[in-house]
């Protein structure tokens, strides 16, 4: 039985789905709301739609339904690798893969226990179905996420000249910057499921899974909050035991 996810609403209770992690907790709160009430009324007003959503959608329902029907039956997860290109926090990038069956079963013998192997991206095909934003790869892409940052406000030109000033000038613009981009891709996890895209090309449901390199309690809230209930717990379960 599908299903079907509540629309997703990026307020400050993203704080506690690991969107908005400790490195933007000293970001100024009314700030935030003031950006949250600006594109909630513009919204509502009927304005063009986000032209980067649009372009992450596009690009992500094109890679997810490139996997052909036989390599789709060994598929169990999605792979949204989120990643700073150049380690600048103004371009974040989406990788799209999957990891198999085949793969995981191949890569117990070098992981720690059978759950290390299938939930650790280490130990994943590291395939790349798309990289959304890459300023080389995606151009477009990464000229609709400036212009997206910028109207959110969030877009800044000048680094501080020494590394130890960067949290007391930019930071707290970063962790933001790191928030909406985490929670565009929980909306895109999201709508994929809702609409269908997923099962339709693996054949079945299986969860997608928003992870860094690290593995921490926000990367469980985060596939959490864009997986349907209880269909990414095994993966959220070893995050936080293993």
């Amino acid at each position: 039985m599908e299903t079907d996810l509540e629309p997703f609403c990026f307020t400050e209770p993203a704080v506690e789905l690991g969107l908005l992690d400790a490195a933007a907790a000293s970001a100024s709160r009314s700030s935030f709301a003031l950006r949250v009430r600006t594109r909630s009324s513009s919204h509502l007003k009927g304005s063009s739609p986000v032209t980067f959503q649009d372009h992450l959608r596009t690009l992500a329902e094109r890679a997810i339904s490139s996997i052909s029907a036989a390599e789709a039956e060994d598929v169990y997860v999605i792979s949204f690798f989120i990643d700073n290109e150049r380690d600048d926090p103004r371009q974040p990038t989406l990788i799209i893969g999957y990891n198999t069956a085949s793969q995981f079963r191949r890569s117990i013998v070098d992981a720690s226990d059978e759950a290390e192997a299938r939930w650790n991206y280490a130990f994943w095909l590291q395939n790349e179905l798309t990289v959304i934003g890459d300023l080389t790869r995606d151009p477009d892409g990464a000229t609709a996420r400036r212009q997206w940052i910028t109207e959110l406000g969030l877009w800044y030109d000048d680094e501080p000249a020494h590394p130890e000033d960067w949290m007391t000038t930019v930071g707290s613009t970063a962790a933001l910057i790191e928030a909406n981009f985490n929670q565009a891709c929980v909306q895109l996890a999201r709508d994929l499921h809702n609409d269908g895209v997923i099962k339709s090309a693996i054949g079945k449901p299986v969860p997608v899974v928003l992870h860094e390199l690290e593995y921490y309690d926000g990367i469980a809230r985060r596939t959490e909050a864009a997986n349907p209930p209880g269909l990414a717990d095994d993966f959220t379960a070893w995050v936080r035991t293993g």
